[in-house]
């Protein structure tokens, strides 16, 4: 059974403490080891303009349940069409991303003691995931789960559990540090504690 931890403020002592029994730090990306600087208005009008030449009508709010229902009606062959349009505006606010400086020198830390395994799960394509973390200097982190590795999105657990499988570590020794409800979720629904970052 997983919990949310009381660290409802991110600080580096409380991921530090929360980290002593555990052999996996999983953590979400955009809001928790960098915010990207992505125009979520101009990201939904794009997409909606492009699903519309599949005959699909959609403000794409909420963002991703929308993309499932667009997946169901059309199949994935039209997905990947969105996803490059999702690609390209991310790729634009990787631009511009600010990094979390706090939550990267604890990622440093950990990476430099080598224990406990590193992994990030996010809502991100898998490749703005991977090209921010090598901005960030944090390119070792190579188990990463993006919205394009998975068939069901956050709040669904299945990225979070594809990891704690891959990694061969119990979900009551893993923490997923995120900054959404969805995140939250998904590590309640796989066993995972939680924290807030």
């Amino acid at each position: 059974m997983s919990t949310a931890l009381e660290a409802h403020v991110f600080s580096s002592g409380a991921l530090h403490d929360a980290l002593r029994d555990k052999r996996l730090l999983v953590l979400d990306y955009d809001g928790t080891l960098a915010h990207l600087d992505i125009d979520w208005q101009a990201v939904r009008k794009d997409l909606s303009t492009t699903a519309a030449e599949f005959n699909f009508i959609s403000t794409f709010r909420p963002l991703w349940p929308e993309m499932a229902r667009f997946r169901a009606t059309k199949g994935s062959g039209p997905l990947g069409v969105l996803l490059q349009v999702l690609s390209s505006h991310e790729r634009r606010g990787l631009e511009r991303q600010r990094p979390r400086q706090e939550m990267v020198e604890v990622v440093r830390s950990t990476l430099d003691r080598r224990s406990p395994q590193l992994a990030v799960f996010s809502s991100n394509l898998h490749a703005t995931v991977s090209q921010g973390l090598a901005r960030l200097g944090l390119a070792q982190i190579s188990q990463i789960v993006g919205a394009d590795d998975v068939d069901r999105w956050k709040p669904d657990p299945q990225g979070l559990i594809r990891l704690v499988r891959r990694t061969r570590v119990a979900p009551e020794d893993a923490l997923f540090v995120g900054d959404s409800e969805g995140d939250e979720r998904a590590a309640t629904l796989a066993g995972v504690d939680f924290m807030w970052a």
